[in-house]
């Protein structure tokens, strides 16, 4: 699937196992770089798209069955997020139209056929910010020609 029209060009830092700790790996942007890199930075825009407008089938096909959740308020299994993003739209309680996330920093580790994303984010709606910045880290895997997330750790950053 192709990127939402008007996201930004951003670059991602990319490390390879291996890789020296200065020239730990390369640059890539959205628009050109490694592809399986590419791919995935794709994947995840769809994934976040899809969970700031509620839409929780495209969610569950890009969530593995293993799917886990953890941030400052427990663990959240794939079911019961999916449940609860639901329940949520049901009540009107979820995101406005528009609301997006921004990565301030992301770092890409790759380890065969899984990467480790790791950075520096912020929810914004209506290109206002409009939640606290959180530390994320994501696993990702590799398979049968298409990624699927296996795990999303966030906390509220403290340093704003």
């Amino acid at each position: 699937m192709p990127l939402a029209p008007g996201l930004p060009k951003k670059r991602y830092r990319v490390v390879w196992p291996g890789a020296g700790a200065r020239a730990a790996g390369g640059v890539v942007s959205r628009q050109r770089g490694n592809m399986d890199s590419r791919s995935l930075l794709e994947a995840r825009e769809i994934w976040y798209q899809a969970f700031f407008s509620g839409n929780t089938q495209l969610m569950e096909d890009i969530e593995a069955e293993s799917f886990l959740v953890i941030n400052e308020h427990g663990t959240q299994t794939k079911k019961e997020q999916l449940g609860a993003i639901a329940l949520a739209l049901s009540a009107g309680q979820w995101f406005p139209s528009g609301a997006s996330k921004q990565d301030s920093s992301i770092n890409i580790q790759q380890h065969g056929g899984f990467c480790v994303v790791s950075g520096k984010g912020r929810t914004l709606i209506g290109g206002s910010i409009k939640k606290a910045p959180v530390f994320f880290s994501e696993v990702w895997g590799h398979a049968a020609g298409s990624w699927q997330v296996l795990h999303l750790h966030y906390t509220p950053a403290q340093n704003g």
